[in-house]
This record gives C-alpha cells, structure tokens and sequence, in this order.
C-alpha cells in the first residue's frame, strides 16, 4: 500500500467546485454576465448572475458543439431582451475559468458560437438559451425569410431550368 503525501491529501481534501463561467452574448449593448460574483477581465466587467450550462460538452462523437445556457432572471431583466432584441444569430461566448475570479491564465474559449432559440418561464424566472456553433448543424429559428422586404422581388417560376455544375434541375413545387 503507497502512503499520500501530505500535500496531496491536504488537496484532495479540499471542496471541489465546477469552474466559473463568464459568458458575453452580443445584443446591441453586450450582455456580460459572470457565474461568480462581478469580474472585471479582458477590459471587460462581467455582471454576477444565476447561470449553467447544459449538454455544452465536446466529446468527439460530433463535428459540432451545441447546448444549453439557463439563467436564473428573476426580474425578467434579461426575458425582456431577449423579447425584444431576439437571440437567433446573436453572437455567444462562454469562458470557463477556476477560483473565484479569473487568476493567473486567462480563460480560454469553451464555446464560441450564436444564439438559436429561447424558452422563458416567468414562474420561476428562467430564460434557457439555445446554443450552437454557427453553421455547424441545422437551427430551429429562422434566418430569413424569401419575401419582397428582404430584397427578393423576383423568384423564378416553376418549370424553370436551372444549369449548375454541369447538371440541369428543373424547379418544381413545393410539396406538403
């Protein structure tokens, strides 16, 4: 039987925490918010706030990384931005870091990505925030939609034969 030193097992004692996380979601002014108490890093001054992640792990069995961001908004503060603002396509970033505030290395990007959707649930104060890599795998969202405001004022009719890399298609209807 190996006897532990004592520094190991003075470690091993020790409470064991999941890293801090400091997130930044690009609304029109940035959301910055911080697992652990308000942060100030990278010129940066993060907000404390109530947050996980969910799903939010790469375990090589998928090209992408996906998951979930749950805030704890009990003044809805945040539920009103994302009403009013939207979080498709919003840019999303989520640093993981360990100890109380980020110490000596910088956190280093755990996810980089957009926003997809959002569910808010005013009962108990929780917005859960979709995230994805961008253009990694389909979005539940929509980008855009083909219509004369977004600039699409002629679209070709059915029937029409369209040559692309050496093939011809020819446009059909929609089918339901």
């Amino acid at each position: 039987m190996r006897k532990l030193s004592t520094g190991f097992t003075t470690e091993a004692a020790k409470t064991i925490t999941s890293p801090g996380l400091l997130v930044e979601i690009d609304f029109p002014s940035p959301f910055r918010v911080s697992s652990r108490g308000d942060v100030t890093w990278d010129g940066k001054v993060f907000i404390e706030y109530g947050l996980r992640t969910e799903g939010l792990v790469s375990d090589g069995a998928q090209a992408t990384l996906a998951g979930t961001l749950v805030f704890d908004d009990p003044t809805l503060a945040l539920a009103t931005l994302v009403l009013q603002q939207g979080v498709a396509d919003r840019a999303v970033r989520v640093w993981p870091f360990y100890g109380e505030t980020p110490g000596l290395f910088d956190p280093l990007y755990l996810f980089e990505g957009v926003g997809d959707d959002a569910e808010i649930d005013p009962t108990t104060g929780r917005v859960s925030i979709t995230i994805m890599q961008g253009g990694g795998s389909t979005l539940f969202a929509p980008r855009s939609y083909i219509t004369r405001e977004s600039g699409f004022n002629w679209i070709a009719p059915r029937g029409t034969l369209v040559s692309w890399n050496g093939e011809v298609f020819q446009l059909e209807p929609e089918r339901g």
